[in-house]
């Protein structure tokens, strides 16, 4: 038995391999439509669903119910339903009930910021928002007005709902959106692409499962408005308020990589100041309210807002004046909190290892080497050894200087060791309440 399996190796792997290369080609890879499951575009495709365009899949797809089947095999979550309610945005109705709402946005905003200005000029207060009531906008379609809401009508898709206007799954892409009252409207699994939301109050509106991809959104007010499971990941957060009255499940959002760290450090140190975060990079979690989040659910979100608050938040200068930038406070930037993950971790040692490499590097007149040749690759198995307490090697230090370089770099080893079993303990315990 065992022969007869070595024989049909060298032929059913090249075959098996062979078959999988050809129905990967068989399978073309669907373009990627603005708040659609590319899960879900693909079993449309292999099941032999062709189109070239988001218009072209949604008219095939909401008149043939037996593609809505082909979605749901092997699942209870109704996604064939949720696919639906956002192509049904890419029909000639939808798209003219769309391109009415992104309109109405546009022209209201403008109209703020005109009113602004003209109460600046004047000497009045500038501070205005024009209302803008998503039950009140209508779009022309076949020579006849409808509202928002009737697109419920022409496309009978999913349940009806009162007191919100039935914005479900709509995608808004490009557009900046300043100075206004947004009520009325139910955005579940819509998705913001691109957009710029500054100086706004969201009344009585439903943002669960909301996507904003590379947005900016900053001085937000949600007031009667559900954020629950809302995705900021890819988007950057400024001057806004949560609560567990409005967000009453975790959110996800986008934390500060290890890199932006350190250039945050390395701007503070050159300009002297934590003017880091400007209003144009829109990303200053130092201004984001997350007092009134007490629920589990909301802990991360709470802990790393905090963090920063308490961490990076003193680093910022509201002045022009210089400050130093205390060595403490880096130290406890970099080794704290949500700092504490492995990329982290190994990120910093190998900094410090290339680190003390180059000190070492420089003062290489004050070591003895076993040979005249590769000192270079040498003070850097050195400087390594040296970290890992090794306690090996052919380099010698010469002078106190470099003696004390070499303790330094020790301690630091021995530090980092402590620190690595905090970590893995820190990990364990985390998997444990998971």
């Amino acid at each position: 038995m065992t022969e007869l399996v070595f024989i049909t190796l060298p032929i059913a792997v090249p075959g098996v391999l062979v078959s999988l290369f050809l129905w990967l080609c068989q399978t073309p890879t669907p373009a990627e439509i603005p708040g659609v499951d590319t899960g879900s575009l693909r079993r449309l495709a292999r099941a032999g669903v062709r189109w070239r365009s988001p218009e072209e899949l949604a008219t095939q797809y909401i008149a043939q119910r037996r593609l809505w089947d082909i979605v749901n095999k092997g699942f209870t979550d109704n996604r064939a339903s949720t696919l639906a309610l956002t192509l049904r945005w890419y029909t000639p109705p939808g798209i003219a009930a769309k391109e009415a709402v992104c309109n109405h946005l546009i022209q209201h905003s403008a109209g703020a910021k005109l009113e602004i200005e003209r109460r600046f000029r004047m000497g009045e207060s500038p501070s205005t928002r024009f209302v803008v009531d998503f039950q009140s906008i209508s779009f022309t379609y076949q020579g006849n007005n409808y509202l928002v809401h009737d697109l419920q009508t022409l496309i009978p898709i999913g349940q009806t709902i009162s007191g919100y206007a039935n914005l479900h799954g709509i995608p808004i892409e490009g557009i900046n959106i300043n100075n206004l009252i947004l009520q009325n409207g139910s955005f579940f699994r819509a998705t913001f692409t691109r957009c710029t939301l500054g100086n706004i109050q969201i009344t009585n509106c439903n943002l669960t499962n909301a996507l904003f991809d590379t947005c900016a959104i900053g001085q937000i007010v949600f007031e009667g408005t559900t954020i629950n499971t809302v995705d900021f990941s890819n988007s950057k957060l400024n001057m806004l308020a949560f609560s567990d009255k409005d967000m009453p499940g975790s959110v996800k959002f986008k934390r500060i990589t290890y890199i932006e760290m350190l250039k945050f450090l390395w701007a503070c140190a050159r300009h002297k100041d934590g003017r880091y975060f400007t209003e144009k990079r829109w990303c200053d979690p130092v201004y984001i309210d997350v007092h009134n989040l007490t629920r589990h659910d909301n802990a991360a979100f709470r802990d790393y807002v905090l963090w920063c608050e308490g961490n990076l938040g003193r680093f910022r200068s509201f002045t022009a004046t210089e400050k130093r930038t205390p060595f403490y406070s880096v130290l406890i930037a970099i080794s704290t909190n949500f700092w504490t993950s492995f990329v982290a971790f190994f990120s910093t040692i190998a900094t410090v290892i290339i680190a003390f490499s180059c000190l070492y590097i420089f003062m290489k007149h004050g070591f003895l080497f076993p040979s005249e040749e590769n000192k270079y690759f040498d003070l850097v198995e050195y400087s390594f050894k040296t970290f890992v307490n090794a306690g090996f090697s052919d380099v010698k230090p010469s002078n106190s200087t470099t003696r004390i370089l070499t303790m330094i770099e020790a301690t630091l080893g021995y530090v980092s060791l402590g620190a690595l079993v905090f970590l893995l303990n820190k990990r364990i315990e985390s998997m444990r309440s998971n």
